[in-house]
């Protein structure tokens, strides 16, 4: 797909995700370890992409405790240590699984769940953006509604397209939208509101023409 296809693409998508799911900048970026190693592998610049397929001049990646500590605990494998310094300049999103609680880092499933929905409401509660190379990841959060899901291919930076389960709750919300804009209060239509305005106006016109034909004329 040319450049400025995508992008124009893009656009439509993340203002749908500002429109319906209350998304602002600077957007939240949650990344798993699979695209941190992925971006590293293919010598990407991460956040300039990230900018780019957001299409948004301010965003916030972020990283949790138990992904670091995933790569910490992969520090001998190649390429990791790559991975842990571009995680260790992003913020950290302190997700409550510590040591001390929690002996082994949790699954990044489980980990990246209780922070964008931890209600387990199928929603995603604080505007989170997520990126992640990990298919069951991706699979498991297009059940999520208004989660933009990137991830990696051929060292391009990709955009997910809406999932099934957010475009259908954009649909009601703006079925919702338009059915309060056609009501009004007291239960009338606009379009109502309207006829009734316009057949008085025809009425005061035909009114006042009558009068003037019955108003007698002048002998000369």
């Amino acid at each position: 797909m040319p450049r400025a296809k995508r992008a124009k693409q893009y656009r439509k998508v993340m203002s749908q995700y500002c429109m319906n799911f209350g998304f602002r900048q600077p957007y939240q970026v949650l990344v798993d370890s699979s695209i941190l190693a992925d971006a590293c592998r293919f010598k990407m610049d991460f956040t300039k992409g990230l900018q780019q397929n957001l299409q948004a001049k301010e965003i916030k990646p972020l990283v949790t405790t138990c992904t670091m500590r995933k790569l910490y605990g992969s520090k001998g494998e190649p390429g990791v240590e790559d991975a842990i310094n571009l995680g260790k300049t992003f913020e950290r999103r302190r997700c409550g699984h510590t040591p001390e609680t929690h002996p082994e880092p949790l699954p990044e499933l489980e980990c990246l769940s209780s922070c964008i929905d931890p209600k387990g409401s199928g929603k995603n509660s604080f505007h989170y953006c997520l990126g992640t190379n990990d298919i069951n990841i991706r699979s498991y959060f297009r059940g999520v509604q208004g989660v933009p899901l990137l991830y990696i291919t051929r060292s391009v930076l990709i955009l997910e397209p809406m999932a099934p389960g957010s475009v259908a709750q954009r649909s009601r919300d703006e079925r919702a939208k338009l059915r309060a804009e056609i009501l009004r209060p007291g239960g009338k239509r606009k379009r109502d509101e309207d006829e009734e305005d316009e057949s008085r106006t025809g009425e005061r016109i035909g009114g006042s023409w009558s009068r003037r034909q019955r108003a007698p004329t002048r002998c000369q």
